[in-house]
């Protein structure tokens, strides 16, 4: 029979404000401990099972009497995000309700004087809104990473997602939630100009235009800097295809066989 350990409330507590390697290296030991998965973690009567950022199966470890879950667990069971500060060597669980990697955000070393929760818009929210702005919800997205990085004087929340075969990569001001650039890039074999039909396809110039036009919403007189150049990608003719609204840079590489918009761009500067 596998038994049963208890994780009590007091233990998610203090792992929530643990401060791993303490200034004093000294402080730091290495230790000889248990991997125990004949242990089963019961939550109101419900298994849980736990899993790393690759979707490996992690267990508890048992050491000197005491059994431990990684903080990544902990922090599902709490429903927090787990926040990990490089200099500090501290893990924080605030918020939110969804994890990623053994950190979902990481304080980059350097950065410091953040009051995560308070100066930012949690890591949930930031999905949700490149979500909403994606036309997706979150089932059948995949979530490939998520970062919080300091540029150019702000934080921002560095996302990248994927569904039905477009990766997305959104850059969100964490602290206003705007999105300050856009990326789509579309995966199917099927739109190489080596399949059957496609070698002499040619959308011509005009219609790449009027595409990339149409997918940002504008009219030709109301964007400046306007580019088109062809090119070749992976095998693919494409027409890149480059222009501005206001400050707002747009770009797209557009398939010249049937016009499938195969990279998409929005820098909002």
């Amino acid at each position: 029979m596998k038994k049963r350990a208890l994780i009590l409330t007091a233990v998610a507590v203090c792992a929530a404000s643990a401060v791993l390697g303490a200034t004093t290296s000294s402080l730091v030991k290495t230790i000889q401990c248990e991997l125990r998965p004949d242990f089963t973690v019961v939550i109101d009567g419900v298994e849980q099972t736990f899993k790393d950022a690759d979707g490996n199966v992690v267990y508890p470890v048992l050491y000197d009497g005491t059994t431990y879950l990684p903080v990544r667990a902990i922090g599902e069971l709490m429903g927090k995000t787990v926040y990990w500060y490089e200099d500090e060597k501290k893990i924080e669980l605030k918020g939110g309700s969804t994890t990623v990697t053994d950190a979902d955000v990481i304080i980059p070393s350097g950065q410091q004087g953040l009051e995560a929760g308070n100066d930012i818009i949690q890591l949930d929210e930031a999905k949700k809104i490149a979500l909403d702005n994606a036309g997706l919800t979150e089932a059948g997205v995949d979530f490939i990473e998520c970062k919080l990085e300091y540029n150019n004087g702000i934080y921002e929340y560095d996302l990248e997602f994927s569904c039905n075969k477009t990766k997305y990569s959104v850059d969100i001001d964490a602290a206003t939630g705007k999105i300050l650039s856009w990326e789509t890039e579309t995966y199917n074999s099927a739109n190489s100009v080596n399949a059957p039909g496609k070698q002499n396809g040619d959308i011509g110039r005009e219609e790449a235009k009027r595409i990339a036009l149409e997918k940002a919403g504008l009219a030709e007189n109301a964007v400046t800097r306007l580019k088109i150049k062809k090119d070749t990608e992976d095998g693919n003719l494409v027409y890149e295809v480059e222009f501005y609204n206001g400050r707002t840079e747009y770009s797209a590489d557009i398939l010249a066989a049937d016009g499938t918009i195969i990279s998409w761009d929005v820098d909002y500067d």
